[in-house]
């Protein structure tokens, strides 16, 4: 599995444009289909690359995330990667929004989206925003801003949890409001 993540060094706020974008692309050995859990702290990318010792693979398209879609995606083609060729598209993003595109369907090693469900819901209910990683051979990919779209048929691949820390500055801000 590849990871492709972009931050904006500026203000971690890509919905209002990328000023100054750092990102990076990473494999992840996802093995028998478990869940696994990253602590990621901003610049998200940066976090990703340096924990797991990422080596970037050659990107043919990629679409970023979009606040309206819920999800960003990368196609890469390269047959020199370290670890071997790698082909194919990975997206990640909001489970509910990525279902759409996905075969969850429990055949041939891949859960049913019953069971995705679950461990989202569970996941969620610890405090963590959990993000899926879908999947597939076919490198097709077109940025069409928010009317970008998948190929269908993508596999299920894992879950990434992010866990929000509050900036100091949070309880002054929140304590504000009861003012």
């Amino acid at each position: 599995l590849q990871l492709r993540a972009t931050s904006d060094r500026a203000d971690n706020n890509v919905d209002n444009g990328i000023s100054d974008p750092v990102s990076a692309l990473v494999n992840l050995t996802v093995g028998d289909g478990r869940l696994f859990d990253l602590d990621i702290t901003p610049p998200t990318s940066e976090a990703i690359t340096e924990g797991l010792g990422a080596t970037p693979a050659r990107v043919v398209a990629e679409i970023p995330f979009s606040s309206a879609r819920k999800w960003s995606a990368v196609a890469v083609d390269d047959p020199d990667a370290a670890g071997g060729a790698i082909t194919g598209t990975i997206a990640l993003g909001a489970p509910t929004y990525l279902q759409r595109y996905c075969t969850a369907d429990g055949q041939d090693g891949r859960p049913t989206w019953e069971q995705i469900e679950t461990q989202v819901a569970e996941l969620a209910r610890q405090g963590l925003r959990v993000l899926l990683v879908v999947g597939a051979s076919d490198t097709a990919l077109e940025d069409k801003e928010d009317d970008s779209v998948l190929p269908d048929g993508m596999t299920p691949l894992g879950l990434v949890t992010l866990k929000d820390e509050l900036r100091a500055e949070a309880r002054e801000a929140l304590a504000s409001f009861k003012a």
